[in-house]
């Protein structure tokens, strides 16, 4: 490559902060003619969204123990201890999810629309937990857009907002190198 485009292509990348700038400084034309604060707020409010999107998506992937919490996080066996919990708790059918448990003695159904998770979120291992060989807990919350119950004999029941009582979330703990489900309920 010549010289010249080197230093026109490194020309380029140096201008390209400036001209961002003037983009973003360019006032807007109003009916009373050019505006002076309207660049100032322009810029302000542009600069904002872009640090508080920055903020959020740092804030999400930060934890208090970035190494550790996100090695686990991405531990394609814990990923796939999850996946085997899910799919022994959680039947599709028709695009929604079905969920199977016992209340008074008797077993109850349940149907959950717009299913998500939400996590994981690192659980801090206390020093008893350790003794006992466990490395790390995850936690995982539930969320869905309603629920209802599906009767034997009857009509179904209504849609309720959120998840079903008692279906909080989970924890995988990883004990002696293996990951393990854990219902979680009140905490």
């Amino acid at each position: 490559m010549s010289l010249f485009l080197k230093w026109l292509g490194a020309s380029l990348l140096c201008a390209l902060p400036f001209w961002l700038v003037i983009d973003l400084a360019t006032p807007k034309q109003t009916t009373e003619g050019l505006s002076l604060a309207g660049p100032i707020s322009r810029v302000e409010e542009r600069f904002g969204a872009v640090a508080s999107a920055t903020r959020r998506l740092f804030t999400a992937q930060v934890s208090q123990n970035p190494i550790g919490d996100s090695f686990y996080a991405s531990d394609p066996a814990h990923l796939a201890a999850r996946d085997r919990y899910l799919k022994s708790l959680f039947t599709p059918v028709r695009g929604n999810h079905t969920f199977q448990t016992v209340e008074q003695g008797r077993p109850v159904a349940y149907e959950i629309r717009g299913l998500t998770l939400v996590g994981p979120r690192a659980k801090p291992v206390e020093d008893a937990a350790r003794l006992l060989g466990i490395e790390a807990t995850l936690m995982y919350r539930y969320r869905a857009e309603a629920h209802r119950r599906i009767l034997e004999n009857e009509a179904t029941a209504s849609w309720t907002p959120g998840v079903p009582s008692g279906l909080d979330g989970f924890l995988l703990v990883r004990q002696g190198g293996q990951w393990s489900a854990r219902d979680l309920v009140g905490r």
